[in-house]
């Protein structure tokens, strides 16, 4: 395993599914009852948060992520594509 997840492993699934629902809740309430059109716009946030949170646990010694090389690309690449279907779908839909 390329990960050492000490921060996520020792957190209950119980708070780490609530975390998932409550962006899918206020993806839901930004696009629709506050009429945002940018999806994208909300897209990007979310990742650039997700980035500086994974750089702050990262510097905080919770989380090894390992330097990218050809095989991590590789075994990336499929994965960011699902994601940006998903974006374009799920929240541009």
């Amino acid at each position: 395993n390329y990960y050492r997840l000490s921060f996520f492993v020792s957190t209950p699934p119980v708070v780490t599914r609530r975390c998932c629902l409550q962006v899918i809740f206020t993806n839901k309430a930004v696009l629709t009852q506050h009429k945002f059109q940018f999806f994208d716009f909300l897209a990007m946030f979310q990742f650039l948060v997700t980035v500086t949170i994974l750089t702050v646990l990262r510097f905080m010694k919770k989380v090894d992520i390992p330097p990218i090389s050809k095989a991590i690309i590789v075994e990336i690449v499929p994965i960011s594509f699902m994601f940006l279907g998903n974006v374009i779908c799920g929240l541009g839909g």
